[in-house]
């Protein structure tokens, strides 16, 4: 039998790490290898104009968002807003483009979670003082921080309606119209945010109904009625973190592009940047990273309906975005007349600069190909060229500009004429089109399990060692005794989970969040509710966001998971009190050794401690001063919890310092030693 037993062992662990590797490949070519086009070719592929020497069938315009201004008196905030003053006075009358698109965080609403006029008035001067061109058009659209403390769109909180250039016609889904002389352009604002506009960080997730989401059709269906060249669909939330019905993703693969922002870069210390993606219904989606703290902007164009971009460093000139031929990674063939390339005659090359533009350099597979020359003293550079030269594979086009200040800058970028591209950044891809709601509830069992499992399973199949004993496990499967002399960490965790002061505060701090109400506070000035892990009950509507998911893993990886460790060390340390006249004790005749195991166990005591306490803390103050001080008191996930962390923590300490009492044993571990007898 035992041959048979082992050769069981070794395929489970062969196919376990069998499906691990799977799946990690799996999941590497979903996210990384682009969806291969099948369909239909563009109706206009072989269709004339092709893109030639002139600058015809060619506009562009500029992205900006997360711009986060504010009025409070901080030299990096006073910075933002007078760069922002720049981006409209100075950069935007050097690019002239015909529309500018702000989707959302126009404002900052700190430090009180809350909206503040004068930033809204400061944005509005800024705009208006500007004396941009009376063709220009600006779309600004509410983020989530527009509608921090804001009741109702009516609200008098909602200062967008009243100083945002679009006002109330900006203050839902919307479709608009760029009529142009050779075609119509269609913009398509996705409006995600909560109805009830909180408190932060409850609003971190854009949430579209069943209603929103006809609504969106509706639009779409208006935009198809007069033929559109070409459909963008903006917003602020990203797709992944918007929650909304199966249909919302029918109705966006009808654009060539969703442009958003929201997510900075994580906030990570290096931070995910481009995070651009070719979703798998055929549309690009571009997040944009934000004004607020890397100051970036984004330059769009089509040219002849092939839709092109270069995000932008503030102040870094020229600025250079090749539109012929455009990047192999972002070809949506069929969306675009991408085959319109193969009949081009010209490379086309904008170039923006505040000083004159001396010399424009190209380079393909390193090879010059020549000057490029400007049309008619705009910023369109050409350069004729010969694309069936290129007719197979990916090939790199460099362009290197020089202007008049002596400043240079150099852009390469890879193309294709046959549908060829290069895979996608894994990390950007997951990002942009994972399911949150989905991953956020794995991560949720997954964790739950590791933090409750291995305790409930020690409880039922283990006894709590007596003094001088050795620990011991009975194995599941068989019901053997699995002797483990001079395991202090065993020791540890058998007096955890057979010590209910300890085992049953765990267990509950772990299962609570789950199933009970987190906390009460005004989540909304003059309106109080109640927070969840589904969401947040206000004004007897119930407001679906996950972002309590989210916290609550980080709680589960920042605050359980190291309070269960850290109630582990010190309970082991009770073992060598409990066998110090055990021949088996360790350290017996080695004081030093255990001197190092007690310095080792402070050290890392202390880091434990800092999480646990440094998460709490942080929280507490955090939901306090958003939320009111009926959110200290009336909390069950974090007040009592951090009482309860503090009894348990302080418990085991003292346990493993001053040693355990010596236990009874029960009935069932009674009768399972007479069973094995």
């Amino acid at each position: 039998m035992q041959p048979l037993k082992g050769c069981i062992l070794v395929t489970s662990v062969v196919v376990t790490i069998a499906t691990v590797i799977y799946v990690i490949t799996w999941s590497v070519h979903y996210f990384t290898v682009p969806v291969k086009y099948y369909g239909p070719p563009h109706p206009n592929d072989n269709v004339p104009p092709y893109p030639g020497a002139t600058s015809e069938n060619l506009w562009w315009f500029v992205q900006i968002s997360d711009t986060h201004l504010t009025s409070v008196e901080n030299a990096e905030k006073a910075t933002r807003l007078r760069d922002f003053k720049t981006f409209c006075h100075e950069h935007l009358h050097i690019i002239q483009p015909m529309l500018v698109l702000h989707t959302g965080d126009i404002t900052d609403g700190a430090p009180h979670a809350s909206q503040n006029k004068e930033d809204w008035i400061s944005y509005q001067q800024i705009v208006s003082e500007a004396k941009l061109p009376y063709s220009l058009r600006w779309l600004d659209v509410r983020g989530n921080h527009d509608n921090f403390n804001v009741p109702s769109r009516l609200h008098e909180n909602n200062f967008y309606r009243e100083y945002s250039v679009l006002g109330e016609k900006g203050d839902d889904s919307f479709l608009y119209k760029l009529e142009l002389p050779f075609g119509t352009y269609s913009f398509i604002h996705v409006d995600a945010l909560l109805k009830i506009g909180t408190k932060r960080p409850i609003n971190f997730y854009g949430i579209l109904d069943e209603l929103n989401v006809y609504h969106l059709k509706t639009l779409s269906e208006r935009a198809q009625q007069t033929p559109s060249n070409q459909t963008i669909y903006f917003g602020h939330y990203p797709t992944s973190t918007i929650l909304a019905p199966h249909g919302l993703y029918d109705i966006i693969k009808g654009g060539i592009a969703y442009l958003c922002g929201h997510l900075h870069d994580l906030d990570l210390k290096h931070g995910i940047k481009r995070m651009y993606v070719l979703q798998r219904y055929g549309s690009l989606e571009l997040e944009l990273e934000d004004w607020k703290k890397h100051r970036k902007f984004r330059v769009m164009a089509f040219d002849h309906d092939m839709l092109s971009f270069t995000d932008v460093q503030f102040g870094e000139w020229p600025v250079i975005l090749i539109t012929n031929p455009k990047p192999a990674r972002f070809l949506a063939p069929g969306h675009e007349p991408e085959k319109k390339m193969s009949h081009s005659t010209h490379i086309r090359i904008l170039v923006f600069s505040p000083r004159t533009i001396k010399q424009v350099k190209v380079e393909i597979d390193f090879k010059p190909l020549g000057l490029a020359k400007q049309v008619n003293e705009g910023p369109l550079f050409v350069l004729p060229w010969k694309p069936d030269r290129y007719s197979n594979g990916l090939h790199l086009i460099e362009v290197k500009v020089k202007d008049a200040a002596g400043r240079y800058k150099t852009v390469s970028r890879e193309f294709s004429l046959d549908q060829s591209r290069p895979n996608q950044p894994f990390l950007s891809s997951l990002v942009i089109m994972i399911n949150s709601f989905i991953f956020l509830v794995l991560w949720i069992i997954g964790l739950e399990c590791l933090c409750v499992l291995p305790l409930v399973f020690f409880r039922r199949y283990t006894e709590r060692p007596k003094a001088g004993q050795r620990p011991s496990v009975v194995c599941y499967a068989h019901f053997r005794r699995i002797g483990t002399s001079g395991n202090p960490l065993l020791y540890g965790l058998l007096l955890l989970v057979h010590t209910n002061d300890i085992y049953y505060p765990l267990i509950s701090i772990a299962l609570y969040p789950v199933i009970g109400p987190w906390l009460i506070g005004e989540v909304v000035t003059d309106m109080y509710g109640t927070l969840t892990l589904y969401g947040i009950y206000v004004n007897s509507t119930f407001i679906g966001d996950k972002f309590p998911m989210l916290y609550f893993v980080t709680d589960l990886l920042c605050f359980h998971l190291p309070l269960t460790l850290f109630c582990l060390l010190h309970l082991s340390r009770a073992y060598h009190l409990q066998n110090k006249h055990s021949t088996h004790h360790y350290g017996n005749g080695n004081k030093n050794g255990r001197r190092l195991v007690d310095i080792v166990l402070v050290i890392i005591s202390i880091f434990l401690l800092k999480s646990v306490l440094s998460r709490s803390f942080g929280t507490i103050a955090k939901l306090t001063h958003w939320y009111g001080q009926l959110a200290l008191l009336v909390s069950p996930k974090y007040t009592w919890t951090l009482l309860v962390a503090l009894y348990v923590g302080g418990k085991c300490v003292f346990i493993g310092y001053r040693g355990a009492h010596t236990p009874t044993r029960t009935v069932g571990t009674e009768e399972m030693e007479n069973s094995e007898k």
